[in-house]
């Protein structure tokens, strides 16, 4: 090949690659143009929806809940007697279904507690965020949206249920992202998810996928916007991350 002919090969992949970039530059430049258009006009639209709908508006951004405002949340909505949300055991009911325990007698008569202290145990001074009692069964919520649990933590609650209930008890453990708890020894946390004693949930799938179903059966249209927002709320404090593969 001579001096020429490269030459020329050359000169036409510059051509190319300009006329390439020119169509490009167009192409971008229309697509963006249209997009902003589009998004006027969306802002628009919703400009009006909002005049009805105020769509953005959400008691969660004011009230911006911490650990301990949330457990009080889930407590008057899991008591069928003391919760004022009116919709008696479809709070527990659905938390028996959403987790695959078998349903227990007693629902009606379920009375949800805060900080319930650990008298049973060594350690007498912990506090189990929630703790749900049902005649025959226990419920207990440690509740870790941004914090991690201390050492020896979930161990010293779960002993303190089965010393409560014998093996009639469900420990839930509710993260903000799933993370299993490091306080007790995973052979003990394996055996305890077999078993059905332990559940490890994630406040942006399984406590979302919970409180969506009762949003579907709730009755009361005051509760449905309320669990509405509080939904909302999480989604937005809580972004789903992809769960590693089994590769990984």
């Amino acid at each position: 090949m001579n001096a020429n002919a490269v030459g020329t090969f050359f000169s036409s992949c510059r051509d190319a690659i300009t006329q390439h970039h020119m169509r490009f530059r167009s192409a971008a430049t229309a697509f963006f143009a249209n997009a902003r258009t589009q998004l006027g006009l969306h802002r628009a639209k919703q400009l009006d929806r909002d005049r009805t709908e105020a769509s953005a508006f959400t008691v969660f951004e004011w009230i911006k809940p911490d650990e301990n405002c949330l457990s009080d949340i889930f407590a008057n909505l899991l008591d069928p007697a003391l919760g004022d949300h009116g919709q008696g055991t479809l709070f527990l009911g659905e938390l028996f279904r959403v987790a695959g325990i078998p349903m227990v007698e007693g629902l009606d008569k379920a009375e949800a507690w805060l900080e319930e202290d650990t008298w049973l145990i060594d350690n007498p001074l912990r506090r189990i965020d929630i703790v749900v009692r049902l005649p025959s069964f226990g419920i207990a919520i440690e509740n870790k949206p941004w914090a991690s649990d201390q050492v020896d933590q979930v161990a010293d609650y779960v002993e303190y249920m089965r010393r409560c209930y014998g093996e009639r008890f469900a420990f839930f453990y509710w993260s903000g992202q799933g993370a299993a708890p490091t306080s007790i020894m995973p052979q003990e946390r394996e055996r305890l998810e077999r078993a059905g004693r332990l559940h490890i949930w994630s406040y942006q799938r399984e406590v979302r996928e919970w409180l969506e179903a009762c949003r579907h059966a709730c009755q009361a249209k005051k509760v449905d916007w309320f669990l509405t927002d509080l939904l909302g709320y999480l989604a937005r404090s809580f972004v789903e991350m992809p769960r590693p593969s089994e590769a990984e």
